[in-house]
């Protein structure tokens, strides 16, 4: 298995992007606001039928600002393809800052946009995997209600 490594920092390399008709969103909730030091990596998959478009991936953190125990998440995100070839790139997730430009209230919650990956090709059909493992301690950590996983076809340049 080959491995590509790509280290960045999202918060640096942030590409606000809205939602679109074409976006495939698939979203885990946690129990209790609880991001539980056993959900510490979470998958996700979704289907890719365009091995020829290049594609945006990134998060909708959704949480409570004022309750929230951690002021930021590292993270390391991995995109695995069909055929097992894995990408990955490592980051923070900054809960505290304000940024407008990626942070907005929604129903008295936080959404924070992260883009991990602004353009990917995905070049194989089928079923893709994301994971985002926290790297945080080993404690839960509560003030967050679900996490969503966003692809957006972009169009071609």
């Amino acid at each position: 298995m080959i491995v590509i490594c790509c280290i960045t920092t999202i918060s640096c390399n942030r590409t606000q992007f809205g939602k679109k008709a074409q976006d495939t969103i698939v979203t885990h909730e946690f129990p209790n606001t609880n991001w539980a030091f056993e959900e510490r990596v979470l998958t996700f998959g979704f289907d890719n039928s365009d091995s020829t478009a290049n594609y945006q991936i990134g998060f909708i953190l959704n949480y409570d600002k004022q309750h929230v125990t951690m002021d930021e998440v590292p993270i390391t995100v991995t995109l695995e393809a069909p055929d097992g070839m894995e990408t990955f790139v490592t980051s923070t997730m900054r809960l505290k800052e304000d940024n407008p430009e990626y942070m907005k209230e929604v129903n008295g919650m936080t959404e924070l946009e992260v883009v991990a990956f602004p353009k990917k090709n995905l070049n194989r059909k089928g079923l893709y995997n994301v994971k985002i493992y926290r790297k945080a301690d080993k404690a839960d950590n509560y003030g967050f209600n679900k996490l969503s996983l966003r692809v957006s076809k972009l169009k071609n340049d």
